[in-house]
């Protein structure tokens, strides 16, 4: 049996948000669409109507988008919202939003994201919407971590791996480890090392880089902290030393052997020379 979607209750719940000036859309992330828009949003996202908007698959997300939206309907879902800088591509022009998104329910009872988009002023930087573009979609986990240990912000790569960690503390099981990444603050200097990583794929080994900084918001002191999977290198060189030690260990055995038929020969040797007569 084909359950038809019927628009109507959602178009009631909506309509005081039909006349807003700011573009406002729902986005079903189960089913990669919008179920809907307003007109100042079918304008944003440069469609020809709405039907034509509705009708759009957005399921052709990268890594770093569908991480990022995986953590907003987490978040709504549990009575949060969210509020982002984003830079969106409406028919491939960039146009850097501040995006405010809560939880609403679509017609057939499940969790959608309301979204409500403020376009930024235009002289905004671009270096700066480049830098923070690029550490959205880096494969570098980047986190920026309070005194307390509270992350503050973590980059798509680190939700991928850490989840929705909200103690930098707890995904390091080696005792310790927390506190010297945030040392870093009173040390004034940056701390690094290789740490084993409790991750979303079981326990992995990074290399992390963790840097005094100020939080942009608070202006409370901060670190940044960043991580690197180096865990198949770590396997490869226990590969290595593995294999050096079964190396050593056979030249071990072969001096042995050598030792032990030079012990034979000079044991055996005047016997042999009895066998030539030269007793």
């Amino acid at each position: 049996m084909t359950c038809r979607h019927d628009m109507t209750s959602l178009d009631q719940r909506l309509s005081a948000l039909e006349l807003s000036i700011l573009p406002t859309w729902v986005y079903d992330h189960d089913r990669y669409r919008f179920p809907w828009a307003n007109a100042k949003a079918v304008q944003f996202w440069r469609a020809a109507d709405r039907t034509e908007l509705y009708a759009r698959d957005l399921s052709d997300l990268s890594p770093a988008v569908r991480a990022r939206l995986d953590g907003y309907v987490r978040a709504v879902a549990e009575g949060g919202t969210v509020v982002e800088d984003w830079t969106l591509y409406p028919r491939g022009t960039p146009a850097t939003v501040t995006l405010h998104g809560q939880a609403i329910r679509l017609d057939d009872g499940r969790l959608a994201v309301l979204f409500q988009a403020l376009p930024q002023s235009s002289d905004v930087d671009a270096s700066m919407v480049r830098g923070v573009e690029a550490v959205r979609h880096s494969s570098v986990l980047v986190s920026l971590v309070d005194r307390a240990g509270k992350a503050l912000f973590h980059n798509p790569a680190a939700l991928r791996a850490l989840g929705d960690a909200l103690q930098i503390d707890a995904v390091f099981p080696d005792e310790g480890a927390g506190a010297a990444i945030r040392g870093a603050i009173d040390a004034e200097a940056p701390w690094s090392g290789e740490l084993k990583v409790l991750t979303t794929e079981g326990e992995r080994w990074h290399r992390v880089e963790a840097r005094p900084t100020t939080d942009p918001v608070t202006g409370g002191r901060a670190v940044l902290v960043q991580q690197l999977d180096v865990t198949a290198q770590r396997r490869a060189e226990g590969q290595i030393e593995q294999q050096g030690r079964l190396i050593d260990e056979l030249n071990r055995s072969l001096a042995l052997v050598e030792e032990q038929r030079r012990q034979i020969l000079t044991l055996s040797a005047p016997i042999l020379d009895v066998g030539r007569g030269t007793l």
